[in-house]
């Protein structure tokens, strides 16, 4: 490049970044020379293949200047820019602004609760006593379905540079994160995120997990509060005291339950046993498996099956017990099904109550239409003899006594009715008892003394141990009877009988006194 005459390349440089997209233009010291001109650095700049669109006119015009006003000193400017590409924006994905408030509550219990465990302010702390509620503030996040979870922001493709030479520098796109939900989640158009079930919500690593299940790999204690869970519970060691567990699935625990309270539209599962020290509770819709059970207060809809023993537990089963190798040892035991067990009852006498056939809920219906029935046919008595007495004292009758007489005996008529509907309940509460129970227990090894069980109408009192494998059922008259080996003997043989009501005879038509019954069986 020449200007003037005068060759200036010698005198320019251009010095270029490593992306090539910013150009800095040198211009050295040139005593001898003339003025320079933007025109000549822009030939200067087009001979080392320059884009023309990225050649900054104004920084040309203070580079000229520059030297013009000092062509004794070196001068330098950045005269030449292209564009950096942008790169695309990665997929990401944002919780919820509820999702993450919960989360946020979730992390301040666990800060507590480690402050809390450190200063060991929590060993004996009652409920009323604890600065934050450790046992009602849960640490898991419980979704329901159809919830909002979050907001999944697609990917971005980004934009392409180029540098001084005009070239294209690409870009590179924004990259798609992999597994961001689970099976339990669904995505819509607009990339919202929702969950399909209600369950456990877990958010790590920007992946979204739904369980129907959830895992609690330590005790149930201060770490987790009580558990209020829409699906199954499974938890790997034990429940401490006055924790409860409330599940609309299963509920399976595989250490020791202490005097806790368990709760499941379901089944429970308590893979060693539980210690209730008479304030634990079950209350279970479906079935219950044990290890053991001690001083428990539990009802239970559907059977029960316990590995070695019911100590002083308070027990009424809707189903059947099926526990052959099972010890019940005090309290008690009502059963609407029967069933099998070991012994009951113990070596050293201890009180022990079985109550066999017996649905209580049903059973107090029954009982209040029984106690009905006296008292409305008493009413008819009064008002038939209201009717007799009327007659008789005025003879025959004019109009409107007549009147008045036809409307008593009315009464008497309807108060029959009452009574017929009431008798025909009681007999329909009789079958439906007797459809949902079975008056028969079997005992494969021993029943102790101070045994006592319950039949419909009968009370058994065991004074003398009674070896097994024996069946204590009502046959079918409705007496009760003990079976071994398939032959059928009167139950007084082995234990003392008397009439009671605690389970009411189930016998169709109207109650008889069940003395008469227990004499006939004599």
């Amino acid at each position: 490049m020449t200007q003037n005459g005068n060759d200036l390349d010698h005198l320019l440089k251009l010095n270029v970044d490593g992306p090539k997209v910013e150009g800095v233009l040198r211009v050295e010291a040139n005593p001898a020379n003339g003025s320079i001109t933007r025109d000549s650095l822009c030939a200067f700049l087009y001979g080392r293949n320059v884009f023309p669109n990225c050649i900054l006119q104004d920084q040309l015009d203070a580079l000229v200047a520059k030297v013009n006003q000092s062509p004794t000193q070196s001068h330098e400017l950045l005269v030449v820019q292209g564009t950096l590409p942008v790169p695309g924006v990665d997929e990401s994905f944002t919780l919820d602004s509820t999702i993450q408030k919960q989360f946020d509550q979730i992390h301040h219990r666990q800060a507590a609760y480690l402050k809390a465990k450190e200063d060991n302010s929590l060993a004996s702390a009652s409920p009323e006593n604890l600065t934050l509620d450790f046992y009602n503030e849960s640490p898991f996040l419980i979704v329901s379905k159809d919830q909002i979870i979050g907001q999944i922001h697609s990917p971005t493709d980004g934009e392409d540079g180029m540098n001084i030479f005009g070239s294209i520098i690409a870009t590179k796109s924004g990259k798609s994160l992999k597994d961001i939900t689970d099976s339990y989640c669904s995505v819509d158009k607009e990339g919202r995120v929702y969950s399909t079930i209600d369950g456990h919500l877990v958010y790590e690593h920007d992946q979204v997990k739904i369980s129907s299940t959830l895992n609690i790999d330590d005790m149930v204690d201060f770490s987790t509060g009580n558990i209020d869970f829409p699906g199954d519970v499974v938890v790997s060691k034990g429940v401490r005291d006055r924790f409860h567990i409330k599940s609309q699935g299963d509920i399976e625990i595989h250490k020791l339950v202490e005097a806790a309270h368990l709760q499941s539209e379901s089944d429970i599962r308590l893979l060693q046993g539980m210690a209730g020290r008479e304030t634990g509770t079950i209350r279970v819709k479906g079935n219950l498996h044990a290890g053991y059970l001690e001083a428990v207060d539990a009802s239970i809809f559907g059977d029960c099956q316990i590995k070695s023993e019911l100590t002083y537990c308070s027990i009424q089963l809707s189903g059947k017990i099926d526990s052959p190798n099972a010890a019940i040892r005090g309290g008690e035991l009502n059963l609407a099904q029967g069933g099998t067990v070991g012994t009951l009852g113990s070596v050293q006498g201890v009180h022990t109550e079985v109550i066999i056939a017996h649905i209580p809920d049903l059973e107090d219906k029954l009982r209040r239409a029984n106690d009905f029935i006296p008292l409305i046919e008493k009413a008819i008595a009064k008002q038939q003899q209201d009717v007799t007495t009327l007659k008789k004292s005025i003879g025959k009758p004019n109009p409107e006594q007549a009147t008045e007489i036809w409307f008593m005996e009315s009464e008497v008529g309807t108060l029959n009715e009452q009574r017929d509907k009431v008798l025909a309940a009681i007999d329909a509460l009789k079958a439906l008892i007797r459809t949902y129970t079975l008056p028969s227990l079997t005992v494969n090894s021993m029943i102790f003394a101070k045994t006592v069980i319950y039949l419909p109408g009968y009370r058994a009192t065991f004074e003398n141990d009674a070896k097994g494998p024996l069946s204590v059922a009502l046959n079918a008259a409705g007496k009760p009877v003990v079976i071994r080996n398939g032959e059928s003997k009167p139950l007084n043989t082995i234990a003392k009988i008397i009439a009671d009501d605690r389970v009411l005879s189930q016998i169709p038509g109207t109650d008889q006194n069940a003395q008469d019954s227990l004499s006939q069986a004599a």
